[in-house]
């Protein structure tokens, strides 16, 4: 029997679509019209299934449930909610993702493993970034996924981004002084006209100091605006 996949197509104001596959979250393609959008979409979703592990024997079908029109411009540009993605996250879907999750993370790992640091620092085809540049940008995005899940309007989503950060930021540093690590890094900060040289210690000595310096700050500001 052959397969059916919700598919909502988001139309760029270049004229270019990108394709989401409802039912398989990550599963994607973009092209420079409608018409090879749908026509290439159901082996796309045919490479996705192997990739994932499941055995897919004939080619799938597709049905549209909703057009949109987006600011897709580049690669990266996307600003669609889907209509799926107002489910609730269920274990179930996590489970099922972090799987995914866990393949590609594999294969980026194994990738690194193979370049040398030479090749880290050249720029990758088509991009502006290095490749180590572009791995990097695939661990600050993670990052910024999950910040933005917090509601920053409201004081409990603030109180429990804080708790958040203040944990990642702690398991790390549990890690360092437990290996007694000094090691010396390097921070690039957007403007800086230099990379800034990084340690351990360094990291605790300016998080106390930039904390006590907003939270001051916060708290002798005028009340009344």
């Amino acid at each position: 029997m052959t397969s059916t996949y919700a598919v909502t197509l988001e139309r760029g104001s270049d004229g270019s679509y990108l394709a989401w596959v409802d039912d398989l979250p990550g599963c994607t393609l973009r092209a420079g019209s409608r018409e090879v959008v749908l026509q290439r979409l159901p082996g796309t979703i045919l490479a996705f299934l192997a990739w994932a592990g499941v055995d897919e024997p004939n080619l799938p079908s597709i049905t549209v449930t909703e057009e949109v029109e987006s600011a897709v411009e580049t690669e990266e540009d996307t600003e669609l909610l889907v209509s799926s993605d107002r489910d609730p996250l269920t274990d179930d879907a996590w489970h099922r993702m972090q799987g995914w999750l866990g393949r590609s993370r594999a294969e980026l790992l194994a990738l690194l493993k193979r370049l040398s640091d030479e090749e880290l620092d050249r720029p990758r085809a088509g991009s502006e970034r290095t490749v180590g540049g572009e791995i990097e940008h695939v661990a600050l995005v993670e990052l910024m996924y999950a910040f933005w899940t917090f509601d920053r309007r409201s004081r409990e989503g603030l109180a429990e981004l804080l708790d958040w950060t203040r944990g990642c930021a702690a398991a790390r540093l549990d890690r360092l002084a437990s290996e007694q690590a000094d090691v010396l890094t390097w921070a690039d900060w957007g403007g800086a006209p230099r990379p800034e040289p990084w340690t351990p210690r360094k990291a605790v000595r300016r998080l106390v100091w930039h904390e006590l310096l907003h939270l001051r700050a916060i708290e002798n500001s005028p009340k009344d605006r």
